[in-house]
């Protein structure tokens, strides 16, 4: 059968400030950080972000709609300083208090080409499956 678009608008973002909208997909492209505020999610709703630009100041952060809305899923991240050997870190929040992802450009991701997507899960819950790179000693980008 046939499915439509899960993201149904598509937007560059360069501004240093961003409340996401459910249902799109942005590519980021801000060297100096992005502070992303998502949007309270329903069950099924999806946001996608692709990073075309490599961090260099600040962070891409990424925060839920509130304090009580708390990230399950998972992050990939590809040590790129021995890309060569296939090195994967994989990081999973907590599920206690993690309602924020800070990609710092380097050990946390927020190089080109990193990609996150959000999906809705419950009123408290956002399912995020990122798959990124980083260098140096790889870490947790969730808080």
């Amino acid at each position: 059968s046939f499915y439509p678009a899960v993201y149904q608008n598509y937007s560059v973002v360069t501004d240093a400030t961003l409340t996401a909208e459910a249902n799109r997909e942005y590519t980021i492209g801000r060297a100096a950080g992005i502070d992303v505020t998502l949007p309270t999610m329903n069950p099924g709703d999806r946001i996608k972000f692709n990073i075309s630009v490599t961090v260099t100041s600040n962070a891409y952060d990424f925060v839920t709609s509130a304090t009580s809305v708390l990230y399950s899923g998972y992050a990939f991240i590809e040590d790129n300083d021995n890309a060569a050997d296939n090195n994967y870190s994989y990081f999973a929040p907590d599920g206690t208090d993690d309602d924020a992802i800070a990609l710092d450009g380097t050990t946390t991701g927020g190089l080109i080409g990193d990609q996150l997507e959000f999906i809705g899960i419950s009123s408290t819950n956002v399912l995020v499956r990122a798959w990124m790179k980083g260098t140096g000693t790889i870490a947790t980008p969730f808080s």
